[in-house]
C-alpha cells in the first residue's frame, strides 16, 4: 500500500488519544487514590498504604499492556491490521467508561479491572506502527515513526493538564473525577467509527502462525533466541529501563531537591512533553529523511545518558532546565533511531510482532523499575536518576559495540 498523508495522521491520532488518555490518569491517580474524596478505600487506610495502592493502579496498566501488545501485534500481523483495531479502539472506549463507571459506584476493584483492560487494548500503538510501517517508503519509516513519537510528547503536554481541568468541568451527573473517564469513553467511540468507515487494512501479506495467550511470552523468547535480535531487544530493554527509571521518580526527585509544588512539577513535564514533541515534529523528521537510525542512536544516546547524570550533580534550577533539555532532545533522535533500527531486522510481514515485541518489553521495563524504584527512592532521592543515567550509557555502549551487526541487517528495508 502507499503513503497516505490521511492514514498516516490517522495512525498518529491513534497513539495520540492513546498516550493522552495516560497522562490523564497519571494526574488525577494520586487525588482519587490518596484523597478521602473519592472514596474508594475503607476509612482505616492510612497515606503510606494508599500511596502503596497507587503505585499497584499506575502498574497495572503496564502489566496489562505487557501482554496486549506483543499479543495483539501478533494477532495484527495474522488477522489483519483493520480487526484487531477495531478491536482494540472499541475495548478502549469500554475501559473509560468501566473506569467512570468504577468511581461512580466507589468500586476499587473495578477500576483496577478497567485499568487492567485499558493497558490491554493499548496494543493498538503498536498496531498503528506495524501499520506505519507497511505503507512506509523504504527511505521514509524512520520519518513516519517519529510522527508517533511526536504524538508521545504531546500527549504529555495535553493529557495530565486535560485530566485535571476535566475533574473540575461540570458535566451535570458525569462531573468530578469520572469526567476524564467518561470524556475518552466517548472519543474513542467516534474513533471506533472513523475507523469502520475510513482504516483500510494496511498488511498485504499475512503470517499463517497460530497464537495463545502465551504467544507474546512466546514471541518475546523468540525474539531474544535469534542471535542479532537477541541483542537489539537486550538493548531496548536496558534502554527503556534506564529511561523510565529517570522519568518515573523525576516528579519525587524535583520535590525533594527543588522543593516543586504540584504545579511546578505538573509545567515542568508539560514543558518536557512540548519540547519533544517540537522537537521530534521540526527536526527530527527532517533529519530522519537523510540520517541512518543506528547513527542516530550512536550520537545522541550517549548525550542523553550523560545529562541525566550530569542532573544528579546540579542545584541550581537554571542548569536543570539547560540540562533537561539537552536530554529531552537527543531523546528524540535515539528514541526513533532505535525503534527503527530494531524494525529493520525484521521482515515486512512480522512488523507487528516486532512492534508488540517492543511495547510487551518496554511494559515489563516500566512495571519492574515502578516497583525497584520505589525502594531505591527511600535510600537515596538521587538513586533514581544515577541509575536511570547509567543504564542509558551502558545502552549506548551496548548499541555501538553491536552497531556493526545493526548496520548490517539495516540494508533490508522494505
Amino acid at each position: 500500500m502507499r503513503e497516505n498523508s490521511g492514514l498516516i495522521w490517522y495512525l498518529v491520532l491513534v497513539a495520540l488519544l492513546d498516550f493522552i488518555g495516560l497522562g490523564m490518569v497519571v494526574a488525577i491517580f494520586p487525588h482519587m487514590m490518596i484523597s478521602d474524596a473519592a472514596s474508594l478505600f475503607p476509612g482505616g487506610l492510612g497515606h503510606q498504604q494508599k500511596v502503596i495502592i497507587l503505585g499497584v493502579f499506575l502498574a497495572i496498566y503496564p502489566l496489562g499492556q505487557f501482554f496486549g501488545a506483543s499479543i495483539l501485534g501478533k494477532m495484527s500481523d495474522i488477522y489483519g491490521r483493520r480487526k484487531i483495531m477495531l478491536i482494540t479502539v472499541a475495548g478502549t472506549a469500554v475501559a473509560f467508561a468501566a473506569s467512570a463507571y468504577a468511581v461512580v459506584e466507589a468500586s476499587a476493584g473495578l477500576l483496577l479491572i478497567s485499568r487492567l483492560l485499558a493497558g490491554i487494548m493499548a496494543g493498538n500503538v503498536a498496531i498503528a506502527q506495524a501499520s506505519m510501517a507497511d505503507i512506509s517508503a523504504p527511505g521514509n519509516k524512520t520519518k513516519n515513526l517519529t510522527m508517533i513519537q511526536t504524538a508521545l510528547g504531546l500527549a504529555w503536554v495535553i493529557g495530565p493538564p486535560a485530566g485535571g481541568w476535566l475533574t473540575n468541568f461540570s458535566l451535570g451527573q458525569f462531573s468530578g473525577y469520572m469526567t476524564p473517564f467518561v470524556i475518552m469513553s466517548a472519543i474513542f467511540t467516534l474513533l471506533f467509527i472513523y475507523t469502520l468507515v475510513a482504516y483500510p487494512d494496511t498488511l498485504e501479506k499475512h503470517t499463517q502462525e497460530k497464537i495463545n495467550v502465551f504467544s507474546g511470552l512466546v514471541q518475546i523468547a523468540k525474539a531474544f533466541s535469534h542471535a542479532e535480535l537477541r541483542m537489539a531487544f537486550f538493548i531496548w530493554t536496558v534502554f527503556v529501563a534506564g529511561w523510565w527509571l529517570f522519568e518515573s521518580f523525576l516528579p519525587a526527585y524535583l520535590l525533594d531537591i527543588y522543593s516543586f509544588s504540584s504545579f511546578q512539577i505538573g509545567s515542568f513535564l508539560a514543558s518536557m512533553g512540548a519540547t519533544y514533541a517540537i522537537f521530534q515534529f521540526l527536526v527530527v523528521r527532517r533529519v530522519a529523511k537523510f540520517a541512518k537510525p543506528e547513527n542516530m542512536v550512536s550520537y545522541s544516546l550517549v548525550v542523553s545518558s550523560l545529562a541525566v547524570i550530569a542532573i544528579s550533580m546540579v542545584s541550581k534550577t537554571i542548569y536543570l532546565h539547560i540540562l533537561i533539555t539537552i536530554f529531552v532532545t537527543s531523546m528524540g533522535f535515539a528514541l526513533t533511531g532505535l525503534i527503527s533500527s530494531i524494525s529493520n531486522l525484521a521482515p515486512e510481514n512480522e512488523q507487528g510482532e516486532i512492534m508488540g515485541s517492543i511495547s510487551s518489553i518496554q511494559a515489563l521495563a516500566t512495571l519492574t523499575v515502578m516497583l525497584l524504584g520505589g525502594f531505591l527512592d527511600t535510600t537515596n532521592v538521587r538513586v533514581t536518576v544515577v541509575g536511570g543515567g547509567l543504564l542509558l550509557l551502558v545502552s549506548w555502549l551496548l548499541f555501538v559495540v553491536r552497531l556493526g551487526v545493526i548496520n548490517r541487517k539495516a540494508i533490508r528495508q522494505a
